[in-house]
């Protein structure tokens, strides 16, 4: 495996990507792919201070189980455990219309409310994250 800390920062930069995708797309009211940009935030966030910690090939795509595994590394993880299993709901469903009740859709199921509140979830434990590898480092 690379470098931990350089593969980090390679998760790291995709997560700050996400957040700033999820970001513009709550701007442009496309709201189900800002929460799903949010929740891929987390995603990549958590695996880079995985990666950074030792660990090689997750295959978690859980933030709530990505959340409990990093919490194991450092309990301040701990946390955000509700913040990161709040995310998980935008994994699938904001994406497929068969993951929704029909006739729902994704792009009508989410609304600006869901959407800052996932941006705001995603800051948080992006921020968590960086912190905690510049500490270590």
């Amino acid at each position: 495996m690379k470098n931990n800390l350089e593969e980090a920062k390679r998760w790291l930069k995709e997560a700050e990507k996400d957040l700033e995708a999820a970001k513009i797309l709550k701007d442009k009211t496309f709201f189900h792919l800002s929460c799903f940009h949010s929740e891929q935030c987390v995603q990549k966030a958590l695996k880079g201070f995985l990666y950074f910690k030792g660990e090689r090939f997750i295959t978690i795509h859980s933030t709530g189980k990505l959340a409990l595994k990093a919490s194991e590394f450092d309990k301040d993880f701990e946390q955000v455990l509700i913040i990161a299993e709040r995310l998980d709901r935008y994994y699938i469903p904001t994406r497929y219309p068969d993951a929704l009740a029909f006739p729902a859709v994704p792009s009508e199921s989410y609304n600006i409310e869901d959407a800052e509140q996932a941006t705001k979830d995603a800051s948080v434990i992006l921020a968590l994250v960086k912190n905690k590898i510049e500490k270590l480092i």
